[in-house]
C-alpha cells in the first residue's frame, strides 16, 4: 500500500489500526533516540566489581518507547583472564511475536552519539555532568599523574642545583685558601730579601741600585698589591681591581680555572708599568712567574 490515511471511525469494523499506524502519529515530531530531558537519559555509572546501574530515562526508536523509572542493575559475566573484552549496554526492539519487547544487555555508554543520537523536537536540556562523569574521571587520573611528573622533575632539578652550587662554593673556597697561603709566602719572601738588601746597601752602592730598587718596588706591588687604596670584585670573582690613592692600577684576573693568574700594573695615567703571570697546577702549587716591564 503506498497512500494511508487516518485515523477514522470504524462503522462495522471495517477500520482496524496496529502498533506500527498508531505511533506513526510522532513521525516528523519525535527522531529516533534518547529523551535529554528525562531522568539521566540512561547513563550507565560503575557500581562495584561487575555491576553497572543504568540510570532513568526514556527513548524513542523504531516507533516504539522505552522507559526506565529506576535504577537498573546489570552484571557482566566474568571476563576471560587473557583476553580483554568490551561490554556495552545495548536496547534493541524486536518485533517477533515471540518477544515484541525492547530488551537491554552488556556495556558501553553511547547516548548522546551518531548511533544513538537525542532525541529532537520540544525544547529540551540536560546537564553534561551525567555523561562526561567517565571522562572527568580520566582527565583527573591524567592531571594527577602529570603533577606527579612535574613535581617529581622539580624536586631532581632543585637537587642538582644544590649539589652544583655546593660543590662550586667549595671550589672557590679551596682556591681562596691557596691564593692566601700564596701571597702571604711571597710577601714573607719579599720582605726577607729587602731587610738583607737594607742592610748591604750604602752611599754610592744604594744610588747605583735604585733602578733595581724601583723594580723590585713594582714587583712587589704586582704580587701584593699597594699599600692603600680600594678594591673591586667582578661577579664572577675572576676580575679583581685595585686602585692606589695616587691613581695607578692593579688588575688580576683568573683564567683556566683558577690556575692561571695575570696582574697588570698601569699607572695614574692608564699606561701598563709591568705584568706578571703565574700559573698553578690542578694542586694549587706555583708552576711558574713571568715578569715583564714596559
Amino acid at each position: 500500500m503506498s497512500v494511508s490515511s487516518g485515523f477514522f471511525n470504524s462503522l462495522n469494523g471495517d477500520r482496524k489500526y496496529n502498533a506500527a499506524q498508531m505511533s506513526a502519529i510522532f513521525d516528523g515530531l519525535i527522531i529516533d533516540g534518547v529523551f535529554a530531558s528525562i531522568g539521566t537519559a540512561f547513563a550507565v555509572k560503575a557500581a562495584g566489581g561487575l555491576t553497572v546501574n543504568v540510570g532513568i530515562g526514556k527513548a524513542w526508536f523504531d516507533h516504539t518507547w522505552t522507559v526506565n523509572d529506576s535504577i537498573l542493575p546489570m552484571t557482566a559475566p566474568e571476563a576471560e583472564v587473557l583476553l580483554d573484552r568490551i561490554d556495552a549496554v545495548v536496547l534493541e526492539v524486536n518485533g517477533m511475536e515471540s518477544v515484541r519487547n525492547n530488551n537491554q544487555a552488556d556495556i558501553t555508554p553511547m547516548v548522546g552519539t551518531e548511533s544513538t543520537p537525542f532525541v529532537t523536537g520540544i525544547l529540551q536540556t540536560i546537564s553534561l555532568d551525567e555523561l562526561l562523569g567517565k571522562w572527568q574521571d580520566e582527565l583527573d587520573r591524567f592531571t594527577d599523574a602529570r603533577s606527579k611528573e612535574v613535581d617529581d622533575w622539580i624536586a631532581q632539578e632543585e637537587s642538582d642545583f644544590t649539589a652544583w652550587f655546593n660543590k662550586m662554593k667549595a671550589d672557590l673556597q679551596q682556591e681562596q685558601t691557596v691564593l692566601d697561603q700564596w701571597i702571604a709566602s711571597e710577601q714573607a719572601d719579599f720582605l726577607a730579601w729587602y731587610n738583607q738588601m737594607k742592610d748591604q746597601l750604602s752611599g754610592d752602592v744604594a744610588g747605583n741600585l735604585q733602578l733595581e730598587i724601583d723594580k723590585e718596588e713594582v714587583k712587589r706591588i704586582l704580587l701584593v698589591g699597594f699599600e692603600d687604596g680600594t678594591k673591586e670584585f667582578s661577579d664572577d670573582g675572576t676580575v679583581i681591581t685595585s686602585t692606589a690613592s695616587d691613581g695607578r692600577t692593579l688588575t688580576k684576573t683568573f683564567s683556566d680555572g683558577f690556575l692561571t693568574m695575570t696582574n697588570v700594573l698601569k699607572s695614574a695615567a692608564g699606561a701598563e708599568v709591568a705584568r706578571a703571570v703565574k700559573t698553578f697546577d690542578s694542586d694549587g702549587k706555583l708552576i711558574s712567574t713571568v715578569v715583564t716591564y714596559s
